[in-house]
């Protein structure tokens, strides 16, 4: 008799996606990583969305994928929130953003951080905290992660009001001395009442007598 078919081994089961630890929280405020080559920034990475972002070769196991031959599949993970205070996202340290953590995945080639000292290879599984300005390197890939210094806040004074208007010139009037001139009337003459008198008698068609008016009557009616 023929022997049974032996069935066909069922494909290897994929490997499951890594998860965050418990303490791992979601961002209250903007992150980014920058992707710097050669002292270049190529490009921004947000990291704002989620608690945590896997870096690695496989695209089905990391959120980034690396296309380095020296990152392993999943090579490491970004966390958000801090297991010293449960993941509460807060400050810590010098750091005015959440707090951020790397995580080695237990990779082959190993996982570097740069805070300022050199290179420092991470213990596997072990969460170590990213301040500002440090750089992480995966494996002996070229590329590196930096993580910007936050910008500086704006200012809580208002600005300045802006400078009133000029107001526009007044028309050129008459100058003080000027007013003077035509307001003060010039000083009247003495006036001489005799003299006025006796001109005002020659102007008369008939000029007065003095004392005689009354006796050329009576000559008159006499004749």
């Amino acid at each position: 008799p023929r022997p049974p078919a032996v069935p066909p081994s069922p494909p290897p089961a994929a490997a499951a996606r890594w998860e965050p630890p418990e303490w791992a929280v979601a961002p209250q405020a903007p992150v980014s990583l920058d992707l710097v080559r050669g002292g270049t920034k190529m490009q921004s990475l947000q990291l704002s969305r989620k608690r945590a972002y896997v870096f690695g070769r496989s695209r089905e196991r990391a959120d980034f994928a690396v296309p380095d031959e020296s990152v392993s599949r999943a090579h490491a993970a970004i966390v958000h929130g801090s297991p010293a205070d449960g993941g509460r996202d807060g400050g810590d340290g010098d750091d005015s953003e959440a707090p951020l953590h790397l995580i080695d995945l237990g990779s082959t080639k190993g996982s570097f951080l740069d805070t300022g000292a050199g290179w420092e290879r991470l213990s596997p599984h072990k969460p170590t905290r990213v301040p500002c300005g440090a750089k992480i390197k995966l494996g002996d890939c070229d590329t590196v992660l930096v993580r910007p210094s936050p910008s500086s806040p704006p200012s809580s004074l208002p600005p300045p009001p802006p400078p009133p208007p000029l107001a526009p010139p007044e028309p050129e009037g008459p100058r003080f001395s000027d007013m003077l001139q035509t307001t003060i009337l010039p000083s009247t003459p003495a006036v001489d009442v005799a003299a006025a008198r006796k001109a005002k008698a020659e102007a008369l068609p008939f000029p007065e007598v003095e004392g005689g008016g009354a006796g050329a009557e009576g000559e008159g009616e006499g004749e």
